[in-house]
C-alpha cells in the first residue's frame, strides 16, 4: 500500500507545472515576418531607445512590462483620453506603462501585442482610455526593427 502511494505522489510531482501559469495571450496579436527571437530582442531595444524602463521580463511567457514613464504631454491628448468626471479640466496623460506580448507563430514568424496603460501624476487612480495611436506606432517600430534584425541589417 505504501509503495503505490509513494508512486502516486512522485507521479503527481513530476506532472505538476513549474511556477505560475502564464497569462492568456491576447486574441488580437499582430503577425510579424520575423522569428520570435528577433522580435523579442527588437522589442527590448526599441523600449530602451524610447526610454521605457523594463519592469518585468518573462521570456517563457513572451511577456515584457515597463515601469510607468513620462511622456510628451504636448502630444498625449491625441494618444489617450483621461476625462475625469470629478474634475472641471480634462487632464492629459503624462506617463505610460506598457505590456508587450511576443509569441512564436511558426519557425520564421511571430506575433506581437502592445497594451499601454495611461495615467497622470495628479491622480494615479484615474486611468485613461487609449486612442490606439501610440501603441500602433510602437508596434510598427518594433515590427520594423525585428524584420531588420532578421534580415541582418546593421543598427539593430
Amino acid at each position: 500500500m505504501h509503495r503505490s502511494a509513494a508512486l502516486l505522489l512522485v507521479s503527481a510531482i513530476a506532472c505538476a507545472p513549474l511556477g505560475p501559469k502564464p497569462p492568456p495571450r491576447p486574441a488580437n496579436m499582430v503577425p510579424v515576418n520575423a522569428s520570435e527571437s528577433a522580435l523579442w530582442h527588437a522589442t527590448i531595444q526599441v523600449l530602451t531607445d524610447r526610454g521605457l524602463p523594463i519592469k518585468d521580463l518573462r521570456r517563457s511567457y513572451g511577456w515584457i512590462e515597463t515601469e510607468p514613464a513620462p511622456i510628451d504631454t504636448t502630444r498625449s491628448a491625441a494618444w489617450a483620453d483621461c476625462a475625469d468626471p470629478l474634475q472641471n479640466a480634462i487632464p492629459r496623460p503624462d506617463r505610460v506603462a506598457v505590456v508587450i506580448r511576443v509569441a512564436r507563430d511558426g519557425s520564421t514568424r511571430s506575433k506581437v501585442h502592445v497594451a499601454p496603460t495611461w495615467s497622470y501624476q495628479a491622480d494615479a487612480d484615474v486611468r485613461c482610455k487609449t486612442a490606439g495611436i501610440w501603441e500602433e506606432d510602437l508596434r510598427k517600430e518594433i515590427t520594423a526593427a525585428a524584420v531588420a534584425t532578421e534580415a541582418g541589417v546593421p543598427g539593430r
